[in-house]
């Protein structure tokens, strides 16, 4: 986990930042784009945001359920009962804080990087409300320096969450050329500052959408190896020899069978945001152009969307199959 966790730090920077420089840009040239970019982007930064906190709970969760499994196994073990003293958490109650014993158990080290993507995401969903009342000039030079300022550390803190300190460091969400940027477009409104910082953050952009995907892959590895261990225990004694009742056999393959159903299900959820995580340097690029011709065609912009709308749909059916498998 500790390999992870640095591979989930890298990308949190980065993917703040270049997301948010997309939809500073998309929004600032709406009045030449053939719909609302901004409204449209807001709506699937907070569907992305749901989206993935899903997708990264279901590790955690089957994670969590196979850490008490192995502790109530270790509590009938002379060897192992010491592990039992890790469960007790060391209170500091002056501080309103606590500790464990390390190292964390994975299920709490997915549940911290799961609250600082959730962070990172909702600093996301933030900066589109603050960019949208920069789009229509909405606020001024002073409120927009503070709320930038706001945004730049809790992008930080949300840094921080996933398990690091020192690299959480000089990260932010606006970029000291951004502000300038936005400063001069609050001023004089000119859409050549919007068109040169689009160009401008093309290569973070296409390191952000590297980035994330690796976390998501990171997610997706958890997922599988907490698959494969649900899905062993389940087919263990499902062979002639096993004395086990036909009963118990049923019960079993129908939940390996609900299991199945329910994997596939994740994996597609996973893939999509994969893809949409891809194709935000496409999106960039549509944006520089439409700045110049208001009848582009926003083809990502558009798909990303789509795949929002496709991302609810999946989310609604594995809610369904949850409750079927857990009457």
């Amino acid at each position: 986990m500790k390999t992870h966790r640095q591979s989930l730090v890298r990308f949190s920077g980065l993917a703040t930042a270049a997301f948010a420089a997309l939809i500073v840009l998309s929004i600032s040239g709406c009045s030449t784009v053939p719909y609302d970019a901004f409204a449209e982007f807001a709506a699937t930064a907070r569907d992305l945001r749901e989206g993935t906190d899903a997708a990264l709970a279901v590790p955690a969760a089957w994670s969590r359920d196979r850490y008490i499994d192995e502790k109530v196994a270790a509590s009938t073990d002379s060897a192992a009962v010491e592990e039992i003293v890790g469960l007790v958490l060391v209170l500091d109650p002056k501080a309103f804080g606590w500790a464990m014993k390390e190292p964390l158990p994975p299920f709490m080290v997915l549940k911290r990087f799961r609250e600082g993507f959730y962070t990172l995401n909702t600093a996301l969903v933030e900066y589109a409300e603050l960019l949208d009342a920069l789009s229509t000039l909405d606020l001024d030079r002073e409120d927009f320096e503070l709320q930038a300022h706001t945004l730049n550390t809790n992008l930080r803190d949300a840094t921080r969450a996933v398990g690091d300190t020192s690299s959480a460091e000089g990260i932010a969400l606006f970029s000291t050329a951004a502000i300038e940027i936005s400063r001069q477009y609050l001023d004089d409104h000119k859409r050549a500052h919007l068109k040169e910082a689009i160009t401008a953050n093309q290569q973070p952009i296409e390191e952000a959408s590297d980035c994330i995907r690796g976390g998501l892959r990171i997610a997706l590895q958890e997922l599988c190896h907490e698959y494969e261990e649900r899905a062993q225990a389940l087919r263990t004694d499902l062979h002639p020899y096993a004395s086990i009742s036909r009963a118990e056999r049923r019960r079993r393959v129908e939940k390996l069978v609900a299991l199945n159903e329910e994997m596939i299900d994740r994996l597609s959820a996973l893939r999509v945001l994969d893809e949409s995580y891809g194709m935000l340097p496409a999106a960039n690029r549509e944006l520089a152009v439409s700045l110049d011709d208001a009848d582009f065609n926003l083809r990502a912009i558009r798909d990303i969307a789509a795949n929002a709308t496709l991302l609810r749909a999946l989310y609604r059916e594995l809610s369904l199959e949850t409750n079927a498998s857990n009457p």
